[in-house]
């Protein structure tokens, strides 16, 4: 089987292919165009082509396709035959009349009359003659003016050039992980100037989808460019921050220089780098000293720019909110009929302005005193109510709470709320936005600790001038999988707070064990385990990573024995993806052997019945009869339907909907970053989750690895959330010296952000002025 590049020329004749195979019959396929193109021969057909191709296929058109030579076996007669896998396309210069007639009026000033003209006089070689003679065509030719001969002359010298300059992308690109189509993008975006675009800044492809920074600094440094090149400099200060994966939105200087240094070496002007970093719209510089942002002196901070942006726009949003001069107006909470005298006060002193919040553990009744609220606000007819929650599970679990209150209030997620609207290469942007707000005088948000700060500008941004937002969440979980931590931020700043105490509700031993991790840092575990009578909380000791698998097995059975889901009903939560064998992804493989009833799928790391989680926020294509597209949350769970060549096919619990998946090659698409499954997509197996991945969740129970390795991410807001994931049962399974190591250590003012001090500086201004 031949790998080496070839081409083949194949017509598009509306839906199908015409293309000569090795023998030069001729022969004619169908093809599907949905954004990947395959040809499905007639009977007796012994040739196929297929590739990803766009929407710009012009029938009746000749293409040049180039790619490789590959077979394949038809999986229902056991057939093998060949076919053509082509990785990128240009339109190719035709020789028989109707090609020829056609490939003329692609051109601006020429009609059918004036190509079939060309035809009559010059045959095979029109093109041949517009193109390098057009004084002679236009001569041989009364349709034809000098004018649009000579604009036609220019336009076919141009698309000759773009054949030539395609083969040359694709050599640039072959071998280096680039997307498949990224040399028909180029010339979208470039034309014929493409590789000298490239070659002279490689880091200019980081504009599309897939050509992360770590692919094109390799294509830099093998180009010959210079390794110390200030533009290089320029997009290494870039990384330095796009890369960390602690949530921070602001770095010191030293952090920075450090990994310049690294990376660049001793011949670097850091100065001058960061200044065109910011000037290029890179990064942001910002000093800071005694807890206040200053223009001169102090300690400096670097940003990427697009977060230090979010991080503004919501404190601007801020102000603006508690500048409007119409009064903020709440329900009256001594109306509600049955919350306590401790939740009517502390939730009254959060209703005092447009952005309010609303905190408290487990147990407290955050929940219930929202759904009083909503409830008092549903009686006034002219109030228009929104709730929505980070992820689909909140969502859904926040709505069938509101529906035990007797509220029939259906909760969505935030992008719901907001409106994805799908754009190119995979991305989305928002509906509601500052210049289309939302309909909604009052938006409820619940597990509000969940949320980024870059989603928390998209939904202050799109809130009406008259809306009251209320924010309920628990600032002690862990702050979001996103950069910053919003909610952190806005209670620090003095925003209206109320921070509920009493334990209400009896949820055994793990509602108040989260109380104690809350105010002395670790809790009471040895109650044993006694789920009917609320023991429900305990530490399985476990002295070897052996011994945690061989008993994350025993407690399993527990949940058969308990009539529960080994898979859906359980939860196991981790500290790392892959730093130890009991790290997220060889202990799903662990759990997968032992929980699949279905066999191994050949170059798939998934089986039918999977468990599976989404590693990335996303827009899918809906599968069967539904239409559309549908958003899709990191660390929503799905179940693994079907595995078909070229997509996976999930069905979503929370709320229900199947989706198409695009698979790729089975090795890890992306660059280094933690999310790699080796799935060939944004998806991984579901059996075990970081912690950060179930915020926002429930099970029955729960089983969290306390890890050796994990000692530099697990912490007390870990262990707390950890614990708060389960409803009936929650086992730890490691060494206890090991949990209270976690315990000890608090992380959520590690992030460094300057929100509060940016809400600050604005009140600040508002008084001054």
């Amino acid at each position: 089987m031949s790998r080496q590049k070839l081409e083949i020329v194949a017509t598009y004749l509306n839906e199908q292919f015409r293309f000569e195979n090795a023998s030069g019959a001729t022969i004619i396929g169908n093809i599907k165009l949905e954004g990947e193109a395959q040809a499905e021969l007639i009977p007796g057909a012994d040739l196929q082509i297929k590739g990803e191709a766009d929407d710009d296929l012009v029938a009746g058109m000749t293409y040049r396709f180039y790619g490789r030579w590959d077979s394949y076996e038809n999986k229902r007669t056991g057939r093998k035959s060949n076919q053509f896998i082509f990785t990128t396309y240009t339109p190719a210069t035709p020789l028989s009349r109707p090609g020829v007639v056609r490939y003329l009026q692609q051109i601006k000033g020429i009609g059918p009359k004036t190509a079939a003209q060309l035809w009559t006089k010059f045959g095979p070689k029109s093109i041949r003659t517009l193109r390098e003679d057009p004084e002679a065509a236009a001569i041989a030719c009364s349709l034809l003016p000098g004018d649009i001969a000579a604009e036609a002359s220019t336009w076919l010298r141009e698309n000759q050039k773009l054949e030539e300059l395609t083969v040359h992308l694709m050599g640039l690109f072959d071998g280096r992980g680039f997307p498949k189509s990224i040399a028909r993008l180029c010339i979208k975006e470039w034309g014929n100037t493409a590789a000298d675009v490239i070659q002279e800044n490689p880091y200019k492809l980081m504009a599309f989808r897939g050509c992360g920074f770590k692919r094109c600094d390799a294509l830099w440094l093998d180009l010959g460019l210079p390794r110390d090149a200030l533009e290089r400099q320029i997009y290494c200060a870039w990384h330095a921050m796009a890369e960390d994966s602690n949530g921070h939105t602001w770095f010191p200087l030293p952090f920075v220089l450090q990994k310049l240094a690294r990376e660049i070496g001793p011949n670097r002007n850091d100065a001058e780098a960061l200044a065109e970093a910011r000037d290029q719209g890179l990064i942001a510089i910002q000093r800071y000293e005694n807890g206040q942002l200053v223009d001169q002196g102090g300690a400096i901070f670097l940003a990427e720019a697009k977060y230090a942006n979010q991080e503004q726009r919501v404190a601007d949003v801020i102000q603006e909110l508690e500048s409007n001069p119409v009064p903020a107006i709440w329900p009256n909470l001594s109306l509600a009929e049955s919350i306590s005298d401790h939740q009517c006060e502390r939730a009254s002193l959060a209703l005092t302005g447009r952005l309010c919040i609303l905190g408290g553990g487990p147990g407290t009744g955050k929940t219930y005193v929202s759904a009083n609220i909503v409830k008092l606000l549903e009686s006034d007819l002219s109030a228009s109510i929104a709730v929505a929650a980070p992820t689909g599970k909140a969502a859904n679990r926040v709505s069938e709470a509101m529906a035990s209150y007797g509220i029939n209030l259906r909760a969505s997620t935030i992008h719901s709320l907001l409106g994805i609207r799908a754009s190119t290469l995979g991305s989305f942007e928002f509906e509601y936005n500052a210049l289309n707000r939302l309909p909604f005088k009052y938006v409820l948000v619940d597990e509000a600790s969940m949320v980024s700060t870059d989603l928390m500008a998209s939904l202050l941004s799109a809130l009406a001038s008259d809306a009251h937002l209320l924010l309920v969440g628990d600032v002690n979980q862990l702050p979001p999988v996103g950069h910053g931590a919003p909610l952190r931020d806005l209670i620090a700043a003095n925003m209206p707070y109320g921070q509920l105490e009493e334990i209400r509700r009896n949820s055994g031993t793990i509602v108040t064990a989260c109380h104690e991790l809350r105010t002395t840092g670790w809790f009471n575990h040895d109650r044993g385990v006694d789920i009917e009578n609320g023991k429900n909380l305990r530490v399985v000791r476990c002295d070897d990573n052996d011994t945690i698998r061989q008993k994350l097995l025993a407690g399993i059975d527990i949940a058969k024995d308990k009539n529960l889901d080994p898979i859906w009903d359980v939860q196991v939560l981790t500290a790392l993806n892959d730093k130890s064998d009991v790290s997220r992804q060889p202990l799903n493989k662990f759990l997968q052997q032992h929980l699949s009833p279905s066999p191994v799928v050949e170059g798939s790391v998934f089986r039918p019945g999977d468990k599976a989680v989404c590693l990335k926020n996303g827009v899918y294509t809906l599968h069967g009869d539904d239409q559309g597209e549908t958003f899709v949350a990191n660390g929503e769970l799905a179940e693994v339907v079907a595995i078909e060549p070229k997509f996976f096919v999930m069905r979503l619990l929370t709320p229900e909907r199947t989706v198409r998946v695009p698979r790729g090659k089975q090795e890890a698409d992306g660059e280094g970053g933690k999310s790699k499954s080796g799935a060939g997509c944004d998806w991984d197996l579901g059996y075990v989750l970081s912690v950060h991945k179930s915020q926002g969740s429930e099970w029955p129970f729960v089983f969290t690895v306390v890890d050796d390795a994990g000692a530099r991410v697990a912490s007390r807001e870990w262990v707390y959330t950890a614990m708060s994931r389960a409803k009936k049962l929650h086992l730890f399974f490691g060494k206890e010296e090991t949990l209270r190591r976690f315990c000890r250590r608090v992380a959520i003012g590690k992030r460094n952000t300057f929100l509060k001090e940016r809400i600050l500086a604005n009140q600040t201004q508002g008084v001054t002025a």
